[in-house]
């Protein structure tokens, strides 16, 4: 788990390729919401209305946008590309905080460099972004050498991947200390003071406490328990594969669990997506055998070199497809579908627009698909609406603090958020911990509101909450869709 406080939901929907269709229309139960981890719990405010949607198709070399209500029959009429502004401006990204499902993508196998994404955009919120974001280095050597990747444990604290130290800190309030491995180059397993961690290059929490962590190049998956004693899961003879041989990690990138308590994890050597589910010795291969592009079924998906993975609380897996420049979803239906990006580039933009070059890490967290994007190194964010939006970096390469246009980055490869507000990175070339304050969300006329007060009630427009109690403005409601005045 690379993000702390949970959300609500994918952003990976149903869908139907050739047909513009409303889906995703019913409330939770009566008296419920959506709660931490996605299940339906009691909620003071009574039932959801049913949410309105905004559909975005990308149809040749257009876009054909509707707008409406949950009608099954409405379909969609091809025409002119027509960009929803969302009220306040193309250049102003805008947070949507609907429960349900936002994106979704097609079923059919495609090869095209075109980004063929289908998506539903729930009503945008109160709130706006605010100021820039601010860069800080948080350490730096001698407490750290190479830090390659970082996760929030079940504790709160963040800890890091040192890959070079070959150890795993923990960050307390007195700054980096050693919770696993011994510094040592070897594959040994047993308690914190023997065992080791020979170069980790991904770290993932886990539910009881423990981590997932991949060493040794990608080709052991080994756990790490509460207390920092390491178990070799997979790899090394560890775990068998389908026909009963040993499983063979072939540069495996990237760890998480999944919300049922699976290892899933992508792999560079064999361009796929594989698990080891929980109290099992068989490792599966979830998606993808051979290197291409193509959605569709898992078995016949196709990814280039895949770097990142993120379990999303439904049970989606987000996945940095770095060779195709995109960011993909394995959906818990056995879909796989293309969720952003398309031909190379570092553009930002709306729904289908965005581009991305060679994206590395992906974490899920507060509704958005944070990533970082390799060449010019950047820290970037996929928005609920399909947005594609910088955050920092794309100065070329340094170690520079400060607002969010001129900090700097050398070679970030670890990505964690928490509370949807701080973004924390592993710059491995410049050896630094650095921690994003994201900009704050503001009322329409520019306070400070919270989060949770922007939400639509009973099918209307509610007036969000500043951070001192104050209502903001209330929005207008047309065609179900809130707009701030």
């Amino acid at each position: 788990m690379r993000w702390r406080r949970g959300a609500k939901s994918s952003i990976v929907s149903e869908m139907d390729v050739g047909l513009f269709q409303w889906t995703n229309c019913s409330p939770p139960p009566q008296g419920h919401s959506t709660g931490r981890w996605g299940r339906a719990i009691p909620d003071a405010r009574g039932s959801r209305p049913a949410v309105r949607m905004l559909q975005l198709m990308l149809v040749g070399v257009g876009l054909v946008v509707g707008v409406g209500g949950c009608n099954p029959s409405a379909s969609a009429t091809t025409g002119t590309a027509t960009q929803w502004d969302g009220g306040d401006g193309a250049d102003r990204a805008r947070r949507s905080r609907s429960e349900d499902t936002l994106l979704g993508g097609g079923a059919d196998v495609t090869t095209s460099d075109a980004p063929d994404i289908v998506a539903e955009v729930s009503e945008p919120d109160l709130c706006q972004l605010g100021a820039t974001a601010v860069v800080t280095t948080v350490a730096s050597a001698p407490a750290l050498d190479g830090p390659f990747d970082v996760t929030f444990g079940a504790d709160g604290r963040l800890y890091v991947a040192d890959r070079t130290a070959n150890r795993v800190m923990r960050l307390t309030d007195d700054g980096l200390v050693v919770f696993a491995g011994t510094g040592g180059s070897g594959t040994r397993d047993g308690t914190a003071d023997v065992a080791h961690l020979h170069q980790p290059n991904a770290l993932a929490a886990r539910s009881d406490g423990g981590f997932l962590a991949l060493t040794d190049y990608g080709t052991l998956l080994r756990l790490v328990d509460a207390n920092g004693s390491v178990t070799t899961l997979a790899g090394g003879g560890a775990a068998r594969g389908p026909g009963g041989e040993d499983a063979v990690l072939t540069t495996a990138r990237d760890v998480d669990e999944a919300p049922n308590g699976d290892a899933v994890w992508v792999e560079y050597g064999t361009s796929s997506v594989r698990a080891l589910p929980a109290e099992s010795t068989q490792v599966v291969v979830l998606a993808g055998t051979t290197k291409g592009y193509a959605d569709g079924p898992a078995a016949q998906a196709r990814f280039s070199g895949p770097h990142g993975i993120s379990a999303a609380p439904d049970g989606t897996l987000y996945i940095g497809d770095y060779g195709n420049n995109r960011i993909r979803a394995l959906r818990p239906d056995g879909l796989v579908v293309t969720v952003a990006g398309g031909p190379q580039g570092h553009s930002d933009g709306p729904l289908g627009l965005g581009t991305m070059t060679l994206p590395r890490r992906v974490v899920w967290a507060a509704d958005r698909i944070f990533f970082i994007s390799t060449g010019s190194p950047r820290l970037r964010v996929v928005e609920p609406d399909g947005s594609v939006r910088t955050i920092a970096g794309g100065m070329g390469p340094g170690t520079v603090d400060g607002p969010a246009e001129s900090a700097r980055f050398e070679r970030l490869y670890g990505l964690a958020v928490e509370d949807g507000a701080v973004v924390w990175l592993a710059d491995f070339d410049g050896g630094t911990l650095r921690r994003v304050a994201l900009p704050e969300r503001l009322c329409g006329d520019g306070f400070p509101c919270t989060e949770d007060a922007c939400q639509p009630i009973d099918g209307s427009c509610t007036s969000a909450t500043r951070a001192d109690g104050s209502p903001c403005p209330t929005g207008s409601c047309s065609a179900g869709v809130c707009r701030v005045p």
